[in-house]
Order: structure tokens, then sequence, then C-alpha cells
């Protein structure tokens, strides 16, 4: 196992024994597809790794059911001196937890997701979070809805924050990349807000990212901002119900303020040449993306469905009117009378 600067220099790679007890696991998914979690890792290993820490990665979704077995057994057995969970997976953490390295485990739980309504297996749950060394959440409203289910928690169960600073040296590299037709786009509109889906559903109960919700209020604000423009960043792996939106985009009148930026790369470098970046979901974590936008001077708009960063603005949950009129006031404070 070669432990270098390079995420996927060390991932799914059988541990050797002349490292046991010295390097730290972490278990989640790299890149592809790019969410707020995944570039959360692959920037935090390479921060570790170039201050010399030795990781191992597994991403299980990158490998098959038996060789990720196979790698997560060798690594039990190499003993690690800690093992970093970002994701959630009963099944591993029921291996996780019957191993003799259960406390030294740390689940990081990303995300606001069901619990399972079973009893049966919220107290499998409890078992294993009981047996591991601790929790941390993105956000003190996941601890409390964990409490509420009656999951019993380790010792240690704190918020953390998931944010590395993207590096604004790279711009240049990463945005050079983009598709043609994106330069194009922002060149002839103005303003330009833009928002971020790892995925869609044809459900609208189910549109936790807003996406819905954004498309109305563009519809809404055009007959004022007559060029305004929406980039809209979604994963590679989205599925095809992104066709069904934008037939109801076409309908809307809206089809051609909307760019749609499906791609693998960095989507910060796209915040820079926003007016006013969305996050309009219905449930959330700590979001990267709104921490990148606020870490890059842009104004961000989110719901108020758990606590935001502070420099975030705000807006009810769900609320069209709310939602539309604040982004009408910050492309006001903006341009003024300059549109």
């Amino acid at each position: 196992m070669a432990f270098s600067t390079s995420s996927h220099d060390i991932t799914n790679h059988m541990p050797r024994w002349k490292h046991r007890n010295s390097y730290s696991l972490i278990v989640g998914h790299l890149p592809p597809p790019r969410g707020g979690v995944s570039v959360y890792l692959e920037r935090l290993i390479r921060a570790r790794t170039k201050n010399n820490e030795r990781l191992a990665v597994l991403d299980l979704g990158k490998t098959s059911k038996l060789r990720g077995l196979t790698l997560l057994i060798a690594h039990l057995i190499c003993k690690p001196s800690s093992i970093e969970v970002h994701e959630f997976s009963v099944k591993l953490f029921i291996l996780l937890a019957l191993s003799p390295l259960a406390a030294r485990v740390v689940v990081f739980e990303h995300n606001w997701r069901e619990l399972p309504q079973s009893l049966h297996l919220r107290r499998i749950l409890s078992y294993c979070m009981k047996r591991f060394k601790a929790l941390r959440v993105a956000g003190e409203h996941i601890l409390d809805y964990y409490i509420e289910m009656g999951i019993e928690l380790p010792q240690q169960a704190t918020a953390f924050v998931p944010f590395v600073e993207p590096d604004i040296t790279e711009y240049e590299n990463i945005i050079r990349k983009y598709p043609e037709d994106y330069f194009g786009f922002i060149e002839t509109h103005r303003p330009i807000v833009a928002a971020v889906a790892f995925s869609l559903s044809e459900d609208p109960n189910l549109d936790i990212y807003g996406i819905g919700l954004t498309i109305e209020a563009l519809r809404l604000l055009k007959p004022k901002y007559k060029n305004i423009g929406l980039v809209l960043a979604l994963s590679t792996q989205t599925n095809n119900v992104l066709d069904s939106y934008l037939e109801r985009d076409s309908k809307q009148g809206v089809l051609d303020s909307i760019y749609v930026l499906k791609t693998d790369l960095d989507f910060w470098p796209a915040l820079l040449n926003c007016d006013v970046f969305l996050r309009p979901t219905f449930t959330d974590g700590d979001s990267v993306s709104v921490r990148e936008a606020i870490f890059l001077g842009v104004p961000v708009l989110a719901s108020d469905c758990v606590e935001r960063p502070p420099g975030t603005y705000t807006f009810r949950t769900g609320d069209l009117h709310s939602f539309v009129e604040v982004i009408n006031g910050l492309i006001s404070s903006r341009y003024g009378k300059g549109l």
C-alpha cells in the first residue's frame, strides 16, 4: 500500500502488515460523481496527506462486494489506529461493531436521513453506536433527530463542519475544462443565479433540492430581469428525470434561461461567475456548496430548514413568495437599476 498526496493512489489497495497500528483508514465515497461529501473527503485526504499523515481509503462504491469485504477484513487485521466512516450503512456498522477495533471507529454523518422505523433495526444501530468511539454529525439537528428516534449514542457525539477550503489557485485549470457553451451562456445572461442537485425526483414530495421551486422562481423573476440565467449543476449520474423537468420548463417559457452543467469537475469556479447562489433544500446537512460560496464572497440564499452558517440569507422553506422576494432584493442590491 503506497502513500501519496493523491486520494486515488491510496484507495482500495491491500494494506501491508508493516503499517499495522500506524495509519488511519477512511471509509467513504470519492469522486466521481462529485457531491458534497465526496468533494469534502477528496480535499480532506489531500490536506492530511500533505501534512504527512499516513492514510488508506476504502471506497466500497468502486469495488465489488467481495473485494470490498476482503479489503475491510485485511484492514481490520492490520489494525489501523483509527477508522473514520463517512457513509451510512447498517451492515458496515455491524461488521465494525463486532470487530475488536470497534473502539477506534468514528462515524461521520453528513446528511439528515430518515432512520429505520423498525425498532429492531434501531436497537442494532444503538448497539453499534455504543461500541464506537465517536459520532460526528453535520449539524446539531441531526444529533437531536438521533436522540428523538431513541438511538443510544457514543460518549463522544458532537457536531462538525464538513468543509475544507478549495484551492483557488486551481481556478484557471478547472474552468478551462468547462463546456464551451457554458461561457456563451454566462456572457449573454445577467443576473446569473446558480443551484446544485445531486439527484432529481419526479415526485414533487421528494424534490429535496428544491429545483422545482427554483424554476418557478425563475419564471416569476423573468418579466423583471429578461436576461436572467440559472446555472444548474447536476451530478453526471443524475437520472433521466431531468428531461421531464426541461419539458416542464419549456412550457413555462424559461428553458432558454437555464443552463445545465453536468460535469465531474469542481463547481466552485462557476460560483465566481454568478450573482447569487441558491440552496432551497427541504432537508439538509451542513452544505459544502453554501460554505464554498460564502468563502468565495458570493451571496447565498438558502431555506431555513436547518441552521445555516453566518452570512447566509434565508427564506421560509418551500415559500415561493419569500424565495422570490429575497432573490429580488439581493439582485437589486447588487445592481441597483443597472439591469
